[in-house]
């Protein structure tokens, strides 16, 4: 899991580097590797092709660790507490270190909220919208707006991120076709080596050729979208989720992997739930007429498109 960009907040107003101008990826320009969807398109027709961010496969893993963390933290204080209060008078005696401690346990939480923030009570996903008939890039922000740009005019380039990680981001330039104003990733990551490149590779191809040269190779070879579009996913889903990807390793690791889902489906689950189902605002919906079955949303105040919020 690559958390560039959520934890951390991407660099920019700098200039690209050398590594993104050698490693940059060419919107007309066919790469050789073996298209993939890594499970990541959300919706896919004539009009748009439509993926999660790349976040949402790790969905709930700050969760799991914040409400372990916490726990712990607490079983701790209970546990004091109860040896204490089982000596009569001790706890008017004891009640400066108890003080002290939850002073210095402060931060901590306050680091702990924080990052249970990251993960929960915000969008059950961030989707970027390639659509093919207008040639537009819609990238739906952290904060509930919306980026749009013109395809032909995004960097894309292959990058490494807090992991690792092979992963495809998008710089969105000044008008000196030199410096970074925004940042975003498409949701296929790739481990530190040649197969995961190739993966990461496969998957920028998929969404290349849709919009360069139409939506045929990429209808046929999604063959299951993910069902959150409308709608939160339930446990049972998020859990084999997950599990898939654990696909091809050893049996040894399946079977610890698959142990650790169950702790960490049930978060990734009160994630979802206490989250938002992100809805494409009025700009956006308007200009794909009656392909598009979104509600409207809302504009910011400063009257750029804005997401609207589903309580379903």
């Amino acid at each position: 899991m690559d958390y560039t960009g959520l934890t951390t907040k991407y660099p920019v107003n700098r200039p690209l580097t050398d590594a993104e101008r050698q490693n940059q990826l060419r919107q007309a320009v066919h790469v050789d590797s073996a298209q993939a969807f890594q499970l990541s398109v959300v919706r896919v027709d004539e009009q748009c092709l439509e993926i999660v961010d790349k976040y949402y496969e790790g969905r709930g893993a700050l969760t799991a660790v914040v409400l372990l963390s916490a726990s712990l933290v607490l079983v701790f204080f209970a546990a004091m507490l109860s040896v204490t209060l089982e000596t009569p008078g001790r706890l008017a005696k004891d009640w400066l270190l108890y003080f002290g401690l939850a002073v210095i346990a402060s931060p901590l939480f306050a680091a702990l909220s924080w990052a249970l923030s990251r993960d929960a009570f915000t969008y059950t996903h961030f989707p970027i919208r390639f659509d093919r008939m207008a040639q537009m890039v819609h990238v739906f922000r952290r904060d509930g707006t919306v980026l749009s740009k013109p395809w032909k005019d995004v960097f894309f380039c292959l990058a490494h991120g807090q992991s690792n990680v092979w992963n495809v981001r998008g710089h969105v330039l000044a008008t000196d076709g030199l410096t970074v104003l925004e940042t975003f990733a498409l949701s296929a990551t790739g481990g530190n080596n040649d197969t995961g490149k190739r993966a990461v590779l496969g998957f920028w191809e998929m969404v290349r050729c849709y919009m360069a040269e139409g939506p045929q190779q990429a209808t046929k070879l999604v063959t299951q979208m993910l069902p959150i579009e409308h709608q939160r996913e339930t446990l049972s889903f998020g859990f084999h989720l997950m599990h898939a990807q654990s696909a091809g390793a050893p049996r040894l690791f399946v079977l610890v992997y698959g142990l650790l889902c169950l702790v960490w489906a049930p978060a990734r689950w009160l994630a979802m739930r206490t989250s938002h189902i992100p809805r494409w605002p009025v700009e956006v919906v308007a200009s794909f007429g009656k392909t598009s079955a979104s509600p409207p949303g809302r504009t910011n105040s400063k009257g750029g498109p804005a997401a609207g919020l589903a309580s379903g």
